[in-house]
């Protein structure tokens, strides 16, 4: 095809009516000449003015009424492990690139090295004395709490959240306020042919999905999203090729993985041109000690390679690029941040305070961070830690505590407790004022896990060997509550470690391997009078696990003596006198577990199965019931209640007993059999 002939000039410019015709050879005059010029100028003053126009609309701020919310926890993340953190071998592009669109913060410190604890600091902007639910598996947020999605959502936004781990079902009580909360546990309920065990874990391509299908839905609403990932967490697999990028550090390859989802997330937004008014947050619940003090993983020890952690705001004109802060701030602080950069007034219930001054540059005081962790009594039954992080320095309140000057000594490698006792009992002051200040804060909601969660917990590495009562459960403060006594888990790590890996070697049905080590650490330590109730304990769990149980009694005996007050610890042995025929102490057992303070429904269980054993099942059904009292989703209870029923000719009562026991746990082939035996027609 020919090209078409440029035009002239004069085309382009026709004469008026009446003009003279001109000589094609003849010079037109000056001032027609000079007109394209003259047009072409205006046109590109024009289109410059307009380019401008654009770019200065592009570059300013959205309004803050219609900013969206993402908030991404990255799951047992140490900062340090991130590119922009400094990290030279972390594949991180796309965190790193959030960090240079907005501003990362270098000193930022989580309340708790354990997930529950942390998450819900992060969701309410409160202490975990405050709050309420200090450890994975035995306690849950309760409703007093008031929640950044619950608070956001009064305000318009329409609220989702996507996490990753069964330590964050909704029976913990973090789904307060969130219209979408997906985790393990929906999941689990919405596969359409349910197959296998509960769903413990969700991969980090599975939360961008339903991420990515949460704002394209609602692209149109002001929302938040609250998104948790858990890929950095144990048991550590990163998909290829990852894998083979890390082969001696899968924990790095499962950060790079998450890195890659949250890339696709920040695209989706970009194509549904979001990202102009989305405030985007991420941090960590907590880091990874990765044997550093001796820890394997984290949640026992207060260091800064479990509670440093990252975080990155970006939101263009509202948070600077490359920005960055090296004040000390806390994870507390998110909430009350993201309600300020949003417009939303700040409940007066928060522990934080906005990080808004700082972001723009503002010099102020530093913030003083509070730290602790009780997984150290409720999961070992060793004494709570607590820390306080200020000016540079760090105090720990343990049996023996340590002084660390954070700016000379990063890895805390140095104790100072002897050489600053002045500066020691100044911070042990301020420590216990903070914590004071608190006064007995909300109750704390606790629960016992089921046999089932426990092992699921297990099976991410949540050991929850231990059930204590609170010390004083009404007291005026938490460190009365918690006192500050018993063994120190910091002069427990190796033994620690050795408990954890017998554990892992149960979980694997590893069984003899595990009572060999067992018998031969206890044989080692002959001497010991006392601190033996971890290995007791575990000895006990391997024998039962075994098909044991008349020789698990004696291990367990052993480890109520040193912990009299442990319900999980009385309710297995009574488990474990049953099995092994001697009803009677077995039921003598379960009745000591249930005069504890904590009221155990699986305990009530246990009970129940006893006292249908010696034919009391008047008695039986009492037991049941008070169990679906204390949580009406034990699916075993209500199967129970079926057998009894059925057996005393309450058919209608026995119907709707297995058909709720179905409906709760649709995996356990057992109670489909039963359904099917009372729905059959009669012979």
């Amino acid at each position: 095809m020919s090209k078409k002939p440029r035009t002239s000039a004069r085309q382009d410019h026709p004469r008026s009516a009446g003009s003279q015709a001109e000589s094609p050879q003849s010079p037109a005059p000056p001032a027609r000449r000079r007109a394209p010029h003259k047009v072409i100028l205006a046109v590109a003053v024009l289109v410059a003015a307009l380019a401008t126009a654009y770019l200065t609309l592009r570059a300013r701020p959205a309004a803050r009424e219609t900013l969206n919310v993402v908030l991404i926890s990255l799951d047992t993340t140490r900062a340090d492990h991130l590119g922009c953190y400094g990290h030279p071998t972390s594949i991180t592009p796309n965190i790193n690139r959030l960090a240079a669109e907005g501003t990362l913060f270098t000193q930022c410190t989580t309340v708790a090295p354990s997930t529950l604890p942390s998450h819900a600091s992060l969701l309410t902007g409160t202490y975990p004395f405050i709050h309420g639910a200090r450890v994975n598996g035995n306690f849950e947020l309760s409703t007093e709490n008031q929640t950044l999605a619950e608070t956001l959502k009064a305000a318009g936004f329409v609220t989702g959240a996507q996490t990753a781990a069964m330590v964050l079902n909704r029976e913990y009580g973090l789904n307060q306020g969130f219209d979408v909360y997906l985790d393990p546990r929906a999941l689990t309920a919405e596969r359409p042919k349910p197959s296998g065990g509960p769903v413990r874990e969700r991969k980090a391509t599975d939360i961008a999905d339903r991420a990515m299908q949460f704002v394209r839905e609602h692209r149109e609403e002001r929302f938040f999203l609250f998104l948790h990932f858990f890929d950095p967490h144990q048991p550590l697999d990163p998909p290829e090729p990852l894998k083979k990028l890390f082969p001696n550090d899968p924990y790095l390859g499962e950060i790079a993985y998450v890195d890659q989802q949250i890339g696709r997330i920040c695209k989706e937004l970009e194509t549904l041109k979001l990202d102009g008014r989305t405030l985007i947050v991420l941090t960590a619940d907590h880091g990874e000690s990765r044997e550093e003090h001796g820890e394997e993983n984290h949640g026992l020890f207060v260091y800064d390679s479990t509670l440093l952690i990252p975080l990155i705001l970006r939101c263009p004109g509202w948070i600077p690029a490359g920005g960055r802060v090296d004040a000390q701030v806390r994870l507390v602080d998110i909430a009350p941040t993201i309600l300020d950069l949003t417009g939303v007034k700040i409940p007066g219930s928060v522990s934080g305070a906005t990080l808004a001054g700082l972001i723009r540059g503002e010099v102020e005081p530093g913030r003083p961070a509070y730290s602790e962790t009780l997984a150290s009594l409720y999961d070992y039954g060793y004494a709570p830690l607590r820390s306080l992080r200020q000016d540079g320095w760090k105090y720990i309140l343990g049996p023996k505590p340590e002084l660390y000057h954070l700016a000379s000594d990063p890895k805390e490698a140095k104790n100072l407790i002897e050489a600053q006792p002045q500066r020691a009992a100044a911070m042990r002051a301020d420590l216990e004022k903070l914590i004071s200040s608190g006064g007995a804060g909300i109750r704390s909601s606790r629960r016992q896990p089921s046999p089932q969660e426990r092992s699921d917990l297990a099976g991410l590495g949540y050991v929850s060997l231990h059930a204590p009562e609170d010390a004083d459960p009404d007291a005026a403060n938490d460190l009365q509550r918690y006192p500050v006594s018993g063994l120190n888990p910091m002069e427990r790590a190796e033994e620690i470690k050795f408990v954890n890996g017998c554990i892992t070697l149960c979980m694997a049905r590893r069984y003899p391997e595990a009572e060999r080590r067992l018998r031969s650490f206890l044989s080692e330590h002959a001497d010991r009078k006392d601190g033996l109730y971890n290995v007791y304990k575990t000895l006990a769990n391997t024998l039962d696990g075994m098909g044991k149980p008349a020789e698990s009694i004696e291990f367990y005996e052993k480890a109520v003596a040193e912990r009299p007050d442990d319900v999980i610890t009385l309710t297995d042995m009574g488990i474990a006198l049953h099995a092994a025929g001697r009803v009677d102490e077995a039921i003598a057992t379960f009745r000591r577990a249930l005069a504890q303070p904590l009221d155990s429904p699986y305990t009530h269980l246990q009970l129940g199965a006893a006292l249908a054993t010696k034919g009391d099942d008047e008695g039986a059904v009492k037991e049941y019931l008070a169990a679906l009292q204390a949580d009406p989703q034990i699916a075993a209870a209500h199967a129970a209640l079926a057998t009894i029923y059925a057996k005393t000719n309450r058919k209608e009562e026995a119907l709707a007993a297995i058909q709720r026991a179905v409906e709760l746990n649709p995996l356990d082939p057992s109670y489909k059999r039963r359904l099917e035996e009372l729905t059959a027609p009669a012979p």
